[in-house]
């Protein structure tokens, strides 16, 4: 990785977060006029930046509101987001406890606290850590699945676009893979797409190893062709 800047992360008054809580960013999403989209759990918010115009040290806007996140749990909330063919933002809370996690569908202009009008179905034991969307408009997610001595396990699924013509729980959510041992498997929380010059579409997944040492950050790469070979 060359020619790259860092800096911290700011609020909606221009200055770096000092707090886990108010920083908790979980995805990103790029937005059709180039502005990034970040979805924070905790706060329970989405912030976007304007990178081309005001540069890495930017202050926030602030994205949609969502109805409903007050219920969510403080660590387990606003954790997956990409942006739809018209730019607006499906995100997607984690989950876990129960069978399904809600989602929500926000346009950016909108000026109401916007209701989750549909769930994505868990299978048991996992939650929902990602969400992006294919180059032909559908969409592939990333669950997560840990438990003591059973250890880690991870998912990925897709699901079509046009399952959002449909209020309710969502249709044709498809396995692409299973992730357990003895493959290497730890705390999947990441997942991108990108069309290749074949024509395959190549999915990205990320581990996060939360700073500790028993666990690592794996970076993943799978083409999925829709012909066989």
């Amino acid at each position: 990785v060359r020619d790259v800047r860092t800096a911290f992360m700011r609020g909606e008054d221009g200055r770096a977060f000092t707090t886990k809580r108010d920083g908790d960013s979980e995805d990103l999403a790029q937005l059709p006029d180039g502005r990034i989209a970040v979805s924070f759990e905790q706060r329970q918010i989405v912030r976007i930046y304007d990178f081309n115009r005001d540069g890495p040290f930017g202050a926030a806007t602030r994205g949609p509101s969502l109805a409903g996140v007050e219920r969510l749990h403080r660590n387990a909330g606003l954790e997956a987001m990409p942006s739809t063919a018209d730019g607006s933002l499906l995100i997607g809370a984690e989950g876990g406890e129960e069978p399904t996690t809600p989602l929500w569908l926000a346009p950016l202009d909108a000026r109401e606290p916007v209701v989750a009008r549909f769930q994505y179905p868990l299978a048991a034991g996992y939650s929902l850590t990602g969400l992006d969307r294919l180059p032909n408009g559908d969409f592939v997610a990333i669950e997560r699945f840990y438990a003591p001595v059973i250890g880690a396990r991870a998912r990925i699924t897709m699901f079509p676009a046009a399952s959002l013509a449909t209020e309710g729980t969502l249709a044709n959510v498809v396995e692409l893979a299973h992730l357990a041992p003895p493959l290497l498997v730890d705390n999947f929380e990441g997942i991108a797409t990108r069309l290749m010059s074949d024509g395959a579409t190549r999915i990205y997944i990320l581990s996060d190893n939360n700073f500790r040492s028993r666990q690592r950050t794996l970076l993943y790469a799978f083409d999925v062709s829709s012909t066989p070979r």
